[in-house]
């Protein structure tokens, strides 16, 4: 069971968000946009190679971000390709466990967010789950390495 968590944003939050997409459609290639820090994600729940219980067939994965603000899907006070604010897509077993019609088995803005193995060919046995931050338009935020990223292999029964 997740748990709401209430932001209030800074009222430059628009400018911020706004100005640094302009950066990023000018040719800024998601290493921070102005010379900042790149954004990251990085999961600390399932740990590595341990094994999970599910609930009703999901596991939460939790996570943090840094150097990204999470916002809603379609937030208008985040730009479409600001590198500075998006959400997250959660893939498990790549596209095996996506729901049918859609491209990834989660998407969300606040950690944690479940894994939904029900969507899997098995609930339990070995999964590989990827969380990556995506832009509010869903196209994937870039880093120096690719696509910002982070990844576990859990086993759930």
């Amino acid at each position: 069971m997740s748990s709401l968590r209430r932001f209030t944003w800074p009222s430059t939050w628009p400018l911020l968000c706004g100005s640094r997409a302009a950066a990023s459609s000018a040719g800024s290639s998601g290493e921070g946009g102005g010379g900042g820090p790149p954004p990251s994600v990085s999961i600390s729940f399932p740990l590595d190679g341990i094994t999970v219980g599910s609930v009703m067939g999901a596991v939460p994965v939790s996570f943090e971000t840094a150097n990204f603000i999470l916002v809603p899907p379609g937030d208008p006070s985040c730009a479409d390709s600001s590198e500075l604010c998006g959400h997250v897509h959660l893939f498990v077993d790549g596209s095996a466990c996506s729901p049918p019609g859609q491209a990834y088995n989660d998407d969300g803005e606040s950690s944690p967010i479940d894994a939904i193995l029900t969507s899997c060919p098995s609930v339990g046995g070995s999964h590989t789950a990827v969380l990556e931050l995506h832009h509010n338009d869903h196209s994937p935020v870039l880093g120096p390495d690719g696509v910002v990223s982070a990844s576990v292999t859990f086993s759930a029964i």
